[in-house]
């Protein structure tokens, strides 16, 4: 996933260059050009990163900061202002501000750029060591998911925020006293991010009790949401069994599609032979039930097919494929030598974001049901190793084949 970083600055010819170098480095970056769409969109897209012009009109720095620090979900985002202070009480008034860094203009963007990122992995390292609270618990969505989620906080009357992430992605859903009020996921409106959580089965969750001063967007009681949260999990695993993983990259059979009726004909023009299923579905114009339905018509039809990707293989196979691929005349030393390490790389890339990957694992142990939107299947009975004791067994084994 992409970091975000958050632009505040009504002066755009400033920060033109900083922003395409930004972009080029593989950041995600958001404007704000005045001082009322800072809050906003904050807690819309959770940026990694905030930096602020200080001559911004009608902020007060000081209390924006306050807002920023002792949030819970953004105390950890480091906050930069930016400007050119002309005398020493503009400096001295800046530097007593709660801030991560201070850059002055006009930029010098490889500079600027190399203390961004030691600030956002300064922020990541932070984060890590944050303790669990007892405010909270967290925990994996193939055990619980957001409507065991919610059913738990409707039964306690509960006020707090629910925290989902899966591939990469990352959702809010706000509960005041068991009542769902808000959700937020990317640019979704409230109830359409909500829906689309609903289908989300693996990842992870954590709940942080703790009251929010979130508008209320959402107007259907909780339980009416969890009997339709239900529903569409039912259907969602209905029609997606119907279909390769969702991973699986989309082809048209045939270049010229006829015969389509105008909903069909939206998703079709959507394939370009580098979206897969669940992209077309995310981002259609139409409900995600209603698209994926459209996409399984299409299949059935033979109008669209699936592409095997490295997806929707699994760990193993992908390994496996790999290793059939290299020179066979490397020596069995060297061959171990090199399965182990693109078996290590592949497991570090796939590791969930802020989440214990043993306890995942052990948790997993035993479950056999296929997750047609991630693409990858549980194997029971299999033993589960962490890094370091794949480490061990490599060396064993390059031992005792030189011993050989």
């Amino acid at each position: 996933m992409r970091k975000k970083i958050l632009i505040a600055d009504n002066f755009e010819h400033e920060f033109t260059e900083l922003r395409q170098s930004l972009i080029a480095a593989g950041y995600e970056v958001r404007i704000a050009s005045n001082a009322g769409e800072i809050m906003p969109l904050v807690q819309q897209i959770s940026p990694h990163l905030i930096i602020i012009e200080t001559r911004l009109p009608d902020l007060d720095l000081k209390l924006f900061i306050q807002q920023i620090k002792k949030n819970a979900n953004y105390s950890l985002i480091p906050v930069v202002l930016a400007g050119n202070p002309r005398t020493i009480e503009e400096k001295e008034k800046i530097f007593n501000f709660e801030i991560d860094e201070f850059l002055y203009k006009p930029y010098e963007p490889e500079e600027t750029l190399v203390r961004l990122e030691t600030l956002l992995k300064e922020a990541e390292l932070a984060k890590e060591k944050v303790p669990v609270t007892t405010g909270g618990f967290n925990g994996s969505l193939t055990e619980m998911t957001l409507v065991d989620l919610l059913q738990t906080l409707d039964v306690g009357k509960k006020t707090g925020i629910i925290k989902l992430g899966t591939d990469n992605v990352e959702g809010f859903t706000y509960v005041t006293d068991g009542e769902v009020i808000n959700a937020v996921l990317g640019d979704l409106e409230a109830k359409p991010a909500l829906l689309r959580m609903f289908t989300w089965k693996t990842g992870f969750f954590a709940v942080k009790m703790q009251p929010h001063h979130t508008e209320k967007k959402i107007f259907m009681t909780t339980q009416e949401l969890i009997s339709e949260g239900i529903t569409r999990q039912y259907r969602w695993k209905k029609l997606s069994n119907d279909l390769p993983s969702l991973q699986t990259i989309v082809q048209k059979v045939v270049p010229i599609i006829e015969n389509l009726n105008k909903d069909e004909l939206k998703l079709a023009e959507m394939i370009d032979e580098k979206k897969r299923f669940i992209d077309i579905i995310e981002k259609s114009p139409f409900d995600d039930l209603k698209a994926l339905r459209i996409l399984k018509k299409l299949y059935e039809n033979d109008v669209i097919k699936g592409i095997e990707n490295s997806f929707t293989k699994t760990n193993e196979e992908s390994v496996v494929s790999e290793f059939i691929d290299q020179n066979v005349e490397q020596s069995p030393p060297q061959r171990v030598e090199n399965t182990f390490t693109k078996a290590l790389k592949h497991a570090a890339s796939h590791m969930p974001p802020h989440f214990d990957r043993r306890k995942t694992e052990r948790r997993r142990d035993g479950r056999v049901e296929t997750d047609r939107r991630h693409g990858y299947r549980s194997h029971p009975g299999n033993i589960c190793l962490n890094k370091s004791e794949l480490i061990m067994l490599r060396n064993k084994l390059i031992a005792e084949l030189q011993h050989k």
